[in-house]
């Protein structure tokens, strides 16, 4: 069975704050690590539009169903071995969800992300495999501005030293 054979709702569960990022900006995006929700949510949101986007993926498993949304917009990055210091994160992205990885990877990239309107992060708590506590922390002091969405499983982190994300917080 391979790993998108294997679905869950909770899978998706970053989705309201990455919603919300996209929509509050009109920048391109970058996506760190694909998935069933975030890929498809992503291309569709850039579609009508052609709004940049950059998928990247290390895991053999993922790319070649995020390979299949290239697109003249939508470019899909092959992070081979692993190496995601190699990604160019640079870009005037004003969206990146950071979804790729283990803890120790995500951690490792959020000082490069600094400049970036809204970093959305999943699986910012809430379970063994899904805690990544670390990553929240990590946030926390590399960037001004902190929120965090636990009202879905996994719990969900944006970070930015931008705006203040008072935009993400329920009325």
């Amino acid at each position: 069975m391979s790993t998108l054979d294997n679905t869950r709702p909770y899978r998706g569960s970053h989705l309201p704050l990455l919603i919300r990022a996209v929509q509050a900006t009109s920048g391109p995006i970058l996506e760190l690590g694909c998935g069933v929700y975030s890929t498809l949510y992503l291309h569709w949101a850039c579609y009508a539009t052609k709004r940049k986007l950059v998928s990247c993926e290390d895991n053999p498993r993922y790319f070649p169903f995020a390979n299949q949304f290239r697109s003249d917009y939508h470019d899909v990055i092959n992070v081979e071995n692993g190496a995601w210091d190699s990604v160019d994160l640079s870009g005037p992205y004003s969206v990146v969800l950071v979804d790729q990885g283990s803890e120790a990877v995500r951690v490792a990239v959020m000082p490069r992300l600094v400049h970036i309107d809204y970093v959305v992060c999943h699986d910012t708590g809430g379970g063994r495999r899904f805690n990544h506590n670390g990553v929240r922390d990590a946030g926390m002091k590399v960037f001004k501005y902190a929120f965090h969405y636990d009202l879905a499983f996994p719990a969900t982190s944006v970070f930015s030293s931008v705006h203040d994300l008072k935009e993400f917080k329920p009325a």
